[in-house]
């Protein structure tokens, strides 16, 4: 009778409460011992490179890179370990709010629903975070040898200088970005046979000498004698993951307060972010050294001013140019032709960004403290030759057209394609098409309507005049859908047919109550247009 009491039972919960609070302590525990070792190995790369010989590498520092290595490794395990124990948690807290208040003998209805369907959909979330494949897609396009002989016979220069391979595949786009990566799976990358990729951003080459610009290559390639390039596939899984499952919870409302799935990704990332961050920054010391050793520090120190300086003008007269543009209805003039002229707010820019100290956020050191640690490196004296890195292309003026069409396209696509009818073409899908509407690129989903396609509903319901047509307005009443809202997958909203008007495009919606994101209960039904995505004005239909 004792035992029936209860007592039994309250026994066992506190029993396995006690246990789970071990469990999460552990886990806790792990969690602080990978920040801490973080945290100290930063500390130790400021040591090591600020007092190191002046060699490439010394042991202390390929010491400090296999441990970062095993860190990281160590690192994206544990988030993925993690995921078991936060689903745990969210599981045990939502029942364990559910018990308090049976315990106290009341149930409030709303509540328990609303953190049981927090808790299902945030478990779905992660799990569905597993099954989705990002594709990969490289930057700008593939330059031809034809396009630019010199370039190519530079970088293959550089490569025997440095005593390494050259790269497979130069890409230009229209920024000032200068990485390199490897292209090949894993096997391929550890038996350094994978492709090597250069990215040349146009907008830094105006005035880039070809002797700085040869360090800032020596730098790039520090990175493949390195095996920079090699690793890093654990900490971008888990940084893609830990995006994927961001971005799905906060479209479905579910980055709140109390939600501790979604804490726990805002200290992992934080705690990932401070350990891979710590990494980047020794490599991109080290890829240094190999530039200054070669080229120079003066030629290295002249070539990343010259980057950091061109980023800055760059993006304030490309801001400047595409809003002259928008503004007047006018073309974009070639960006790349576009006279220098220092403006107080550049100057400012690429003051700060050379002043500015070095935080366990940023992924490369600051530019005065990668001058100062090359500085004493003894290396060939800077070449006093004038010749930029344009001379080495065969046709600059083609490029620039080029590349100032994509950034045209990519802010304000050509007013014609809105219009434009192709109705012996097939319907293309995914990357391979446009907004008929908007000219933006759809990645997926959308709407087909004959050979055109559209990103979203309100590309969709765009009709060549604002309001409804005649026939609209006399099948429909002035009574407004009224708002839709949501909260953890329960409320009401409007769910469009496929089929629009041919003269004003709007199209039928019918109101429902969802729960989870599935319609329960339909209301009534209305002729919608889009104004943006969370925009509409509509009209009911009257009663047959």
């Amino acid at each position: 009778e004792f035992l029936a009491s209860g007592v039994h039972t309250r026994v066992a919960v506190w029993r396995y409460a006690r246990y789970s609070a071990y469990l999460v302590g552990l886990w806790g525990m792990g969690l602080l011992l990978l920040f801490v070792s973080g945290k100290t190995l930063s500390q130790r790369i400021l040591r090591s490179t600020t007092a190191g010989p002046l060699t490439a590498t010394s042991p202390s520092e390929l010491g400090l890179r296999r441990t970062y290595s095993r860190l990281i490794n160590v690192a994206g395990l544990y988030y993925y370990v993690s995921l078991p124990v936060v689903v745990f948690l969210l599981i045990a807290v939502t029942a364990s709010v559910i018990y308090g208040f049976y315990m106290l003998g009341r149930l409030p209805l709303q509540l328990i629903v609303a953190l049981v369907i927090m808790a299902v959909m945030t478990i779905y979330f992660m799990i569905r975070t597993f099954l989705v494949k990002q594709q990969i897609q490289d930057p700008g396009r593939a330059i031809t040898r034809e396009e630019a002989p010199g370039l190519w016979a530079l970088t293959e220069e550089v490569a025997r200088d440095i005593r390494t391979r050259p790269v497979d595949e130069i890409r230009i786009t229209p920024g000032t970005d200068l990485p390199v990566y490897e292209r090949g799976t894993r096997q391929e990358k550890s038996q350094d046979k994978a492709q090597r990729i250069l990215i040349l951003g146009t907008g830094v080459l105006n005035g880039f000498r070809v002797n700085a610009f040869k360090a800032i290559l020596g730098h790039e390639y520090g990175h493949f004698t390195n095996r920079d390039t090699a690793g890093g596939e654990i900490a971008l899984r888990v940084n893609r993951d830990m995006m994927i499952l961001a971005n799905a919870m906060v479209a479905a409302n579910q980055n709140s307060q109390i939600n501790l799935a979604f804490q726990f990704l805002r200290l992992y990332h934080f705690l990932f972010r401070r350990i891979s961050h710590g990494a980047s920054r020794l490599q991109e010391i080290l890829a240094d050294r190999v530039a200054a050793m070669q080229y120079g520090a003066d030629s290295f120190e002249e070539g990343l001013r010259h980057v950091i300086r061109r980023s800055a003008e760059f993006s304030f007269v490309a801001n400047r140019e595409v809003r002259a543009a928008l503004e007047s209805g006018g073309a974009i003039h070639n960006l790349y032709d576009v006279p220098k002229e220092k403006a107080p707010s550049v100057e400012e820019s690429i003051e700060r960004i050379l002043a500015e100290p070095t935080t366990d956020d940023d992924t490369h050191p600051c530019a005065n403290d990668r001058f100062k640690l090359v500085r004493e490196i003894m290396g060939p004296k800077s070449d006093s030759s004038t010749a930029t890195v344009w001379h080495l292309f065969a046709n600059r003026d083609a490029l620039t057209a080029e590349m100032t069409q994509l950034i045209s396209e990519s802010v304000r696509p050509t007013p014609a394609i809105a219009t434009q009818v192709r109705p012996q073409e097939p319907v293309k899908t995914g990357m391979l098409n446009r907004c008929a509407e908007c000219g933006c690129r759809i990645v997926f989903g959308g709407h087909t309507e004959g050979a055109n396609r559209y990103c979203s509903t309100a590309c969709y319901t765009a009709g060549p005049f604002q309001g409804f047509c005649e026939s609209c307005s006399s099948s429909t009443t002035e009574d407004s859908p009224g708002n839709t809202n949501l909260y953890n997958g329960i409320g009401t909203t409007l769910r469009p047919r496929k089929e629009r008007c041919p003269k004003c495009h709007s199209v039928l919606a019918k109101k429902w109550v969802v729960v989870l994101l599935i319609p329960i209960f339909p209301l009534k039904e209305y002729r919608v247009r889009w104004i943006n995505a969370e925009q509409y004005v509509g009209r009911r239909l009257r009663a047959e």
